[in-house]
């Protein structure tokens, strides 16, 4: 989650950025538009746009040949349910429709509506040592052991798979699906239209296919309830074309979470806003980072208020296609992830994509142990619990946001009855990686993402399997502030050693 000006900025390097190399029509779905008029009109009932929003609209049809009006979003309860998408043919006056429809003292805005794509990186190498019946991805999170601390999750926490589409059917799914729905169609159709639309069934199944049932694979959430909200059309399964139509009826349906893996480098105003009305009443959004393997900001993962999850392999080095930045939150891995797919099968395959959903089940556990947490709270002790992958990605340093997920340690944060400090352990500045001194000083990097001011902590370390020690700190640390801490000196024998060091609410380990 990122502050105000750091989105403001790379808004405008993200600007810059796209000059070159992509036409609208790469970017922006042609001969459509979002319309979000004034509060004035007559409230939608159903997708069909009521006869005074048709009637306003009649004054642009026979010049920019409008062909249908629909209102996406009519079953939001804020303001949102304004919002209507327009399909019209004479493409070549766009900008000019735009200028019109915003001249109009009806209209808060008119925008083009960016053209997202899905964020799977296709495996045509086929299935590797990590590849078929292989599960790397939960042993590397910490999963098993999250699982001694939870059995499974809650299935009165609803997370929403917002994609291409579900085969509900799915024997690894039953008893997991809840309330499918057609954000295209507004219907209750959420099938695959082929198996080429197996997206959202290999996201599913990755959230909470069935468990300990003598098939398949085992998912991270196992119990957890999913409401499959499909975004694509029949035509094509990476198109989606309906995604914040189907994130506003998630809201519309009060889910916990919204899982999304799928996005544009194109901010917009419908995108922003309907963002913001998950957060306002809630919500847990989280966004994949995209596999382009570059900077460039992705949204609505960099939107404020949606954590933003870059991939990692097995060995936890950045995935080569995985999008990074300082604009992303956290990782988990994505790369050769085995999962269902349609016609009651399982495949392997690669994305940012199938990172999101890991995070997303995660926070289905972490809710099940406290459902009443903010989405800021968790996000708090998502971030604070990751593993430090620094070592092995020295070139992005400060890129792949907090670390890689750790189920483990992000239910410990929940699970604690220890003080709320919301201070979490950042770096450990030395001893560095690589040391040949037999004696160091250890300094570490505490920083306070909480509200308050922290005036005391416990820091506990242990050299090896050695016996645990405690040092106290007193000081003053206030919000949003770092503070580096050093710790007393130590004594070691030459070789390798182990440095673990524990604050409250958050753990962190380095091999030296």
């Amino acid at each position: 989650m990122r502050n105000v000006s750091s989105y403001l900025i790379f808004l405008l390097l993200f600007i810059v950025n796209l000059v070159v190399g992509q036409t609208d029509n790469d970017r922006f779905y042609v001969g459509e538009l979002y319309v979000r008029l004034e509060n004035s009109f007559s409230k939608p009932e159903s997708i069909k746009a009521p006869e005074d929003v048709s009637n306003f609209f009649q004054q642009f049809i026979e010049e920019f040949q409008i062909t249908e009006i629909k209102a996406g979003f009519y079953f939001a309860k804020d303001d949102l349910r304004n919002t209507y998408r327009i399909y019209f043919q004479n493409h070549q006056a766009t900008e000019q429709l735009i200028k019109m429809l915003e001249d109009d003292k009806s209209v808060v805005y008119a925008e083009k509506i960016p053209r997202n794509r899905f964020h799977d990186f296709p495996n045509d190498l086929g299935p590797n040592t990590t590849g078929n019946n292989g599960q790397y991805y939960l042993y590397k999170i910490q999963a098993p052991a999250a699982w001694d601390i939870l059995n499974q999750g809650n299935s009165n926490i609803k997370i929403a798979v917002v994609d291409d589409a579900c085969e509900t059917t799915h024997p690894e799914l039953a008893g997991n699906i809840i309330a499918p729905y057609n954000a295209v169609t507004g219907t209750s159709n959420v099938e695959p239209t082929n198996n080429s639309w197996d997206h959202g069934t290999f996201i599913s199944g990755l959230i909470t296919a069935n468990t300990n049932n003598g098939m398949g694979m085992a998912s991270l959430g196992r119990g957890l309830s999913v409401l499959p909200i499909r975004i694509t059309d029949s035509s094509n399964p990476n198109n989606p074309v309906a995604g914040f139509e189907g994130i506003a009826y998630a809201i519309s349906q009060g889910v916990d979470i919204i899982s999304i893996s799928w996005g544009s480098e194109d901010p917009s105003q419908t995108g922003i806003t309907t963002m913001n009305s998950a957060y306002n009443a809630g919500i847990v959004a989280i966004a994949s980072a995209g596999n382009d393997n570059n900077s460039n900001v992705v949204y609505p993962a960099a939107y404020p208020n949606v954590i933003s999850v870059a991939s990692t392999t097995q060995i936890d080095t950045k995935s080569t296609f995985s999008s990074y930045g300082t604009w992303i939150d956290i990782c988990a891995p994505g790369s050769q992830i085995w999962s269902l797919s349609p016609s009651n099968s399982y495949t392997v395959k690669d994305g940012t994509s199938f990172a999101a959903p890991l995070v997303s089940a995660t926070v289905g556990l972490m809710l099940s142990i406290n459902p009443n947490l903010t989405p800021d709270e968790v996000t708090s002790c998502l971030l604070s619990s990751c593993d430090n992958i620094n070592l092995f990605n020295p070139d992005y340093i400060g890129l792949l946001g907090a670390g890689r997920l750790n189920v483990q340690n992000a239910l410990l944060c929940v699970n604690s009855e220890e003080s709320l400090y919301d201070a979490w352990l950042s770096e450990i500045i030395s001893p560095s990686v690589s040391s040949c001194q037999t004696s160091s000083e250890q300094q570490i990097r505490v920083v306070n993402s909480g509200l308050d001011t922290i005036f005391s902590m416990d820091i506990r370390w242990q050299i090896d399997d050695g016996f645990a020690l405690t040092e106290p700190w007193n000081d003053t640390l206030a919000p949003g502030q770092a503070i580096i801490i050093s710790l007393p000196q130590i004594d070691v024998t030459p070789g390798d050693h182990n440095l673990k060091v524990t604050i409250p609410k958050s753990m962190f380990w380095r091999s030296n």
